[in-house]
């Protein structure tokens, strides 16, 4: 029998799973989402999302064609709303500190009887000016479903808890939406796709208005299509990939690193006519774009919350001041960094997997290491690749999840991080969820063996189907 050569075995599914079983993820996916999404966006009250105020705003102001804000009140950017979205924002907002918080359903029911005994004063005020939080530099494209949603609820004069609902329910299909796309594209690492999909933090970030699930989705399926354009050639849907790549890398500044991602199919053993002019064509885009609109938005993270907390000199979150600090003290952010890890290593891990809300909604304690444990299984499968190109591909991967750490863990020191403390502020774990797949393909290329496939399905599918029950009960029992 004659053997195939390593450029051959670049296009052979060596190990590949069975017909059979290949569009069963994209079936458990999109039936766990929609079975379990709408119980989760229905039990969670408005505003519990992490930073749901701030990405509402950001949302409704888009809506209202605010691409970049431009109204101050005394040195704030903000935007001015309505008597009664701003009486519905604000109570909802203020509800989360409270000892007893109640319900979604009894929260909703006591601000219906709030608004009905003020609605004569309410329609007599004059709109507020409520300053933006952080998400005024958010680039519009991470809001698309809740904009669309946002123009149809004021066409239709919903009030603000319809039109929250309304917003969630947009950005929850779009998003779950993307992720099954992604699911479908990739070669490999089906169910590894799904599981990171349903991961609580994740499953829940689909569910509420900000761009935790839209980034999620995104690097999802730009990973995706990256694995697609090294198995079967970069030329392949290189216009789809330029689009998806520019979308995920403006979601957020440190999605820049993704652009990396180009390099993997540049890694094949059979060289491609044009595949540099393809992958310029793929990265050009976001690369220009993303840094433009950052100077266009001056790269606001509202640090006025953190000044005014700490009382420190606003120069301790200038980052271009941080810059020259650090620039005279070039140890120190290594230093402060490590001192993180050491510190929060394992509870951003948790918060990862999940903590719901404002990082005060865990779910059981059994759930984080069964949650792992199976996303582990998942990821244990053969690419059919020869060794030289799977140890670079491990090595670029390796390289963009080392970047992306460091960037957030630099992004949060220049903006939010005085210099006389000893950790970065601001980290949370659910900003890791984006290197997952490159994770899962890590652990594929370096274990290279194949699990069986029984195994993989159990641990992808009944993954999900834990994470989405736990986000569920996590929310019933933590209102």
């Amino acid at each position: 029998m004659l053997e195939r050569s390593p450029s051959q075995t670049e296009d052979v599914a060596v190990g590949a799973e069975p017909r059979r079983h290949r569009g069963g993820p994209v079936a458990v996916f999109l039936l766990l989402s929609l079975l379990f999404g709408p119980i989760v966006i229905a039990l969670n009250p408005p505003m519990r999302g992490p930073d749901e105020a701030a990405h509402f705003l950001r949302a409704y102001g888009l809506a209202r064609g605010e691409i970049i804000p431009r109204d101050e009140q005394e040195g704030r950017v903000g935007i001015w709303l309505p008597a009664d979205i701003h009486a519905g924002l604000q109570f909802f907002d203020e509800a989360r500190y409270r000892k007893q918080r109640g319900t979604a359903a009894e929260l909703r029911a006591e601000y219906t009887g709030r608004q009905a005994a003020d609605e004569i004063g309410a329609a007599a005020r004059a709109r507020v000016f409520v300053p933006y939080q952080g998400t005024e530099s958010y680039v519009p494209t991470a809001y698309v479903p809740e904009v669309l949603a946002a123009l149809i609820g004021r066409a239709l004069d919903l009030g603000f808890v319809p039109l929250v609902y309304l917003m969630r329910a947009a950005a929850f299909l779009a998003t779950t939406a993307i992720v099954a796309y992604a699911i479908a594209l990739t070669p490999w690492l089906k169910w590894a796709f799904l599981l990171i999909g349903m991961l609580p933090a994740a499953f829940y970030g689909r569910t509420v208005i900000g761009a935790d699930g839209a980034t999620v989705a995104l690097t999802l399926l730009t990973s995706a299509l990256a694995l697609r354009a090294l198995k079967w050639g970069g030329a392949a849907r290189r216009g789809e990939r330029a689009v998806w790549m520019t979308l995920c890398v403006l979601s957020k500044p440190p999605q820049l690193v993704f652009l990396a991602l180009e390099a993997v199919p540049l890694l094949r053993t059979k060289p491609e006519p044009g595949r540099w002019r393809t992958a310029a064509l793929v990265v050009l885009p976001g690369l220009v774009l993303s840094p433009l609109w950052i100077l266009a938005t001056a790269g606001e993270m509202a640090a006025w919350r953190v000044i005014e907390g700490t009382g420190l000199p606003p120069e301790q979150f200038d980052p271009v001041w941080k810059m020259l600090f650090l620039f005279d003290n070039p140890l120190h952010f290594p230093r402060v960094m490590a001192a993180s890890f050491a510190t929060h290593g394992g509870e951003l891990w948790w918060q990862l997997i999940g903590v719901l809300g404002w990082l005060d909604t865990r779910l059981l304690a059994w759930v984080y290491p069964v949650l792992t444990a199976l996303l582990v299984i998942t990821a244990v499968e053969r690419f059919n690749l020869p060794a030289r190109t799977r140890w670079r591909v491990l090595a670029v991967l390796s390289a963009i999840i080392a970047a992306y750490v460091i960037g957030v863990y630099l992004i949060l020191f220049l903006t939010w991080t005085p210099t006389a403390v000893d950790i970065v502020w601001g980290v949370q774990g659910r900003y890791f969820l984006v290197v997952l797949p490159a994770a899962a393909a890590i652990i594929a290329l370096a274990v290279q063996r194949m699990a069986p496939n029984a195994l993989r399905v159990a641990a992808g599918a009944g993954g999900a189907l834990i994470a989405a029950v736990a986000v569920v009960e996590a929310l019933v029992r933590s209102p």
